[in-house]
């Protein structure tokens, strides 16, 4: 009878923690961001408003980028296709994309943008125009077509454009979607491995070893090598998804505020990069109430379960140019969820409500924007 209460008990508790959960990440509260800035240090904040910089915390600070260094990918993109390297009329075949790729470790990205094409009828003869490819890796954020990408453009390419733009602070790019295979790909090469021999190897692994095996990896799934490595991918434990986090590329706040400017200001780029780049980037101008009040805007974000990070810029009708870029590293779950469901309210209002900017100009004693 004793132990049937205290099972009770527990299942009970789990239920009432559970809802307190489902409360909690309802509520909408875009100065969240303010208790989460207060109350931590690895992040990095950086707005500026009609070129002066209003706000900069830890704005030299490198974090890992997520997916928000898939515009890196996106400006070289624009640039081939200025240069008349790559063709904007090319279609590629899906069976090209699905090489890279690997179910259940995108959030669904990549399904969501093939039913797009689906329902769009941007699909002819199982082939996509290689503009829409990039789209998806910009819009819906598919790492199959951005993995694509970085093989059609070339890494050197990519990681030259970094120099091009002088990104000093800015980590190299390599094959960062393939990385996601390294454990699997190991176990399948050493069986021997156990659970705690894999964890170690992967935390020793030197930067050189991690990148040769994900180019090692790419090059595999290039030849079809390994569809059945493929399927063992997940489930990844929590300490190697960190792991493979924090081996993401790094760039500071203040280097992705100047990328941004660069994109709202639509001065540095020759037109034929431009247009490229404001098919790519800026999807909200798709969305008819954004057009009542914005000349154009644009915005990549990325996360992991660790990691959530977004940058933007926007023009408004009044010519009021704003840069807004927030990375946030080593998170727990619970500041993720709250942090993402806040996100696109708390860049609203740094746009709009002139007062909750203002919020900005002292977050603490130690943080003087």
């Amino acid at each position: 009878m004793i132990l049937i209460s205290f099972i009770l008990i527990i299942v009970l508790t789990i239920i009432a923690f559970i809802v307190y959960l489902r409360i909690i990440l309802k509520k909408i509260d875009p100065k969240y961001f303010l208790k989460y800035m207060k109350e931590n240090d690895d992040f990095a904040f950086s707005l500026k408003r009609n070129n002066i910089i209003e706000c900069s915390i830890n704005s030299q600070k490198k974090l890992v980028l997520a997916s928000t260094v898939k515009i890196i990918i996106a400006i070289e993109f624009a640039e081939q296709i200025s240069k008349e390297k790559i063709n904007p009329k090319t279609n590629i075949s899906l069976d090209l994309l699905d090489v890279f790729y690997l179910p259940k470790t995108d959030g669904g990205a990549h399904p969501e943008w093939i039913n797009y094409l689906k329902v769009n009828n941007l699909i002819q003869n199982n082939q996509v125009n290689i503009v829409e490819i990039a789209k998806g890796m910009i819009n819906f954020s598919s790492n199959a077509n951005t993995e694509f990408l970085i093989n059609e453009l070339g890494l050197h390419n990519i990681n030259n454009q970094l120099k091009k733009l002088n990104l000093n602070d800015h980590d190299p790019l390599f094959n960062f979607v393939s990385s996601v295979m390294i454990p699997a790909y190991l176990l399948s090469k050493e069986p021997s491995l156990t659970k705690k021999s894999l964890k170690k190897r992967m935390i020793a692994m030197s930067k050189r070893e991690y990148e040769d095996l994900s180019k090692e990896i790419n090059s595999a799934l290039l030849q079809s090598k390994l569809k059945e490595v493929k399927k063992k991918v997940i489930p990844m434990s929590e300490n190697l998804q960190k792991n493979w986090s924090d081996r993401l590329p790094k760039s500071t706040s203040n280097e992705y505020l100047r990328i941004m400017s660069i994109l709202n200001d639509k001065q540095i780029f020759n037109n034929t990069m431009q247009e490229v780049l404001d098919k790519l980037m800026e999807q909200l101008m798709e969305h008819p109430n954004n057009s009542e009040w914005l000349k154009h805007a644009g915005q990549k974000g990325g996360s992991t379960l660790f990691v959530i990070t977004n940058a933007t810029y926007v023009t408004d009708k009044e010519n009021n140019k704003t840069e807004i870029v927030f990375f946030a590293n080593n998170l727990s779950y619970l500041e993720y969820m709250k942090l993402k469901i806040n996100m696109n309210n708390f860049i609203l209002n740094l746009l709009k409500d002139v007062n909750f900017r203002n919020e900005f100009t002292i977050i603490n004693k130690k943080r003087i924007c």
